[in-house]
C-alpha cells in the first residue's frame, strides 16, 4: 500500500532513482530491476520528477524512508514533488 492508498491495479508502471557509493552496486541492482520487470510484467524507468520540473536541493532530505530490504534502503521520493508530477 503507497502512503496509505490502495493503488492495486493502477500501477503502468515505476520509476526509479539509485544511488549508491559503489558503482558495482548500480550495476547489479539495475540486472535485478530488469529481471523484477519482466516477473512483474511492468514498466520500469530510470527517471525523477526532477527530470521534469525544478525541486528542491534538500528533495532527498525530505524524502520518506520506507524501509531497509537485504542492503536496499528505500525511499519514496520528496511527496510535494510526486504530487505535482
Amino acid at each position: 500500500m503507497l502512503i496509505g492508498l490502495d493503488l492495486r491495479g493502477t500501477t503502468l508502471g515505476i520509476d526509479y532513482i539509485a544511488d549508491a557509493d559503489d558503482p558495482s552496486a548500480l550495476t547489479d541492482l539495475e540486472r535485478l530491476i530488469r529481471v523484477l520487470k519482466n516477473e512483474l510484467d511492468v514498466n520500469v524507468e530510470p527517471a525523477s520528477p526532477a527530470d521534469f520540473l525544478p525541486t528542491p536541493r534538500s528533495v532527498f532530505g525530505r524524502s520518506r524512508y520506507v524501509g531497509r530490504h537485504g542492503q536496499l534502503d528505500v525511499y519514496y521520493y520528496h511527496l510535494p514533488s510526486l504530487v505535482l508530477v
